[in-house]
């Protein structure tokens, strides 16, 4: 397992210049599809406004649903792009911001696709949950329930999610179809299993470092592309086997 942490943070030591501009690349990608996505939204909502329209009328809650779908769209297939760059990088290919945001775009569909079959399995998942809590246990007053239930959904999440980040980066990698990626993502698991959980353990890690501020910094432009690194080199060698 630390031989594949080792070897992502031996070749981020060696091409920092390209990992740095690579984050660059997706931090940019990722501002100006944002601006471009709730600019267009705003005006929106400065046109309705001149009609009487409110962000509580059917139309323009459909106009910001749409907004949000559209953002989870395009953020899933920039991730992709990051993901299958930063393998460019290991591979010792060259990279670009025209290249990095193409693919995103044009490739964002079967990402897409991941996420949302990902988020359906946690919604179903978590219905049982919602379904005790709101017809039984809420009734019963028990101290704390609410904390005892959450954290059983995180840790369900948790897990599902363990799964999807190598479905993602099969999808990079290899340029799968959804289900075949999560199929890989199986097969990944399988072949490197304890190394595939404690490095996505330590990946998880690294992405709630993301939540504070100031160290967020560090962690997005070093720690967080020397993470997914070491998931995408033991991807690669779960596949091979």
């Amino acid at each position: 397992m630390l031989g594949f942490l080792q070897q992502s943070f031996g070749n981020y030591r060696k091409k920092a210049k390209l990992f740095l501009k690579l984050s660059v690349f997706y931090l940019a990608s990722e501002l100006l599809a944002s601006l471009a996505v709730w600019g267009f939204f705003f005006t929106a909502f400065l046109i309705g406004s001149l009609f009487g329209l409110t962000l509580e009328s059917p139309i323009m809650i459909a106009i910001a649903a749409g907004a949000i779908i559209l953002t989870l769209y395009i953020g899933s297939g920039l991730f992709g792009s990051y993901l299958k760059n930063i393998n460019n990088i290991l591979q010792g290919q060259k990279i670009d911001f025209t290249s990095f945001f193409r693919y995103g775009i044009t490739k964002a569909g079967t990402y897409f696709t991941i996420l949302v079959i990902k988020l359906l399995i946690e919604m179903i998942l978590a219905a049982p949950l919602v379904a005790l809590y709101l017809f039984a246990l809420k009734k019963l007053n028990i101290p704390y329930i609410e904390i005892v239930l959450a954290a059983i959904f995180i840790g369900i999440k948790f897990f599902v999610d363990f799964i999807f980040i190598y479905s993602f980066i099969s999808r990079s990698l290899f340029e799968t179809s959804a289900f075949a990626s999560i199929r890989n993502a199986f097969r990944i698991i399988r072949y490197k299993g304890i190394a595939a959980f404690g490095l996505y353990i330590i990946f998880s890690l690294t992405a709630i470092t993301l939540l504070i501020p100031l160290l967020n910094i560090f962690t997005f432009f070093i720690t967080l592309p020397v993470t997914l690194g070491s998931l995408i080199l033991v991807s690669n060698s779960g596949m091979r086997k």
